[in-house]
């Protein structure tokens, strides 16, 4: 009897730690993610700031420097929105949270968090949440 609690004590010891070193690697790879993504946000930041404005009288230079402001701003809104989604999935791996659903509480596939590192959700619950946001977009009658 000892030894079966023994047992099944060290097997979840051993999955707990198990968990952790996922999670660990995992949390590695979002922190890679990060660090581009900061590179990538000081680099246009640069740009920006070091491009001027063309002096010259040509409608389609301004224009063209017009689209590329927007574009660059764009740009820097989607890397920012990243890094939140980097430091929210960071602050889940402190709390102990990384790697679960947030709404079942469901592991989250190890394949699924490689690809998606800050994803919240599970296959199952990003499933149902784009259906029932497809509906509340889709067309009125």
């Amino acid at each position: 009897m000892r030894t079966a609690g023994k047992s099944r004590t060290r097997l979840r010891e051993s999955q707990r730690r198990s968990a952790y070193e996922r999670a660990s690697t995992l949390t590695e790879i979002v922190q890679e993610r990060r660090r581009h993504i900061q590179e990538e946000l000081d680099t246009l930041f640069r740009r920006l700031r070091e491009e001027g404005c063309p002096d010259t009288g040509d409608e389609g230079e301004r224009a063209a420097y017009g689209l590329d402001r927007e574009l660059g701003s764009a740009r820097v809104d989607q890397l920012n929105q990243a890094l939140r989604q980097i430091d929210n999935a960071l602050a889940r791996h402190t709390e102990g949270r990384y790697g679960r659903c947030v709404a079942c509480d469901a592991e989250i596939p190890e394949a699924r968090l490689r690809s998606l590192p800050f994803t919240l959700f599970c296959r199952d619950c990003q499933q149902a949440a784009e259906e029932t946001r497809a509906g509340l977009v889709g067309p009125i009658a």
